[in-house]
């Protein structure tokens, strides 16, 4: 458990260190997230920081990397590309994100199938039923 505590510590000390960096009045951060500036004081420093606040912050935030404020890997700031945060992601997510399109295209493949024999199934039912059709026609004229 001591573990834990100690990982969720150096996450609210990164924010802080990167709120210094940043230039970054501590007050306008804890308002533009949501979170109240007790919880990076005192014994608090060292309370965990839920999943949704982290996130909040990222998004608010876009600059910081999600790699360096979680897994203490690569540089603070996210390199910019056209003015946009340019992040590619751990080559685990990249092959998970991989796994998953090929999964979804699998499944669209598979519909396409169902489609094109329900389309055909359509068809034949119509050609029955204007048979049917047809043939009742036939025997109530005669």
């Amino acid at each position: 458990m001591q573990e834990k505590s100690e990982n969720i510590t150096c996450i609210k000390q990164k924010i802080l260190y990167f709120i210094d960096t940043q230039s970054i009045k501590k007050e306008d951060f804890y308002k533009k997230v949501g979170i109240d500036g007790a919880n990076f004081r005192g014994k608090n420093l060292k309370s965990e920081l839920s999943a949704d606040k982290i996130v909040n912050i990222l998004r608010q935030y876009t600059e910081i990397s999600p790699d360096w404020l979680l897994l203490d890997s690569g540089e603070m700031l996210r390199s910019e590309h056209n003015g946009q945060p340019n992040y590619s992601g751990s080559a685990t997510e990249i092959e998970l994100l991989k796994a998953a399109i090929r999964d979804k295209e699998t499944i669209i493949d598979s519909q396409n199938k169902n489609i094109k024999l329900l389309e055909e199934k359509i068809e034949f039912l119509e050609e029955e039923l204007a048979r049917c059709d047809g043939m009742s026609a036939g025997a109530a004229a005669g």
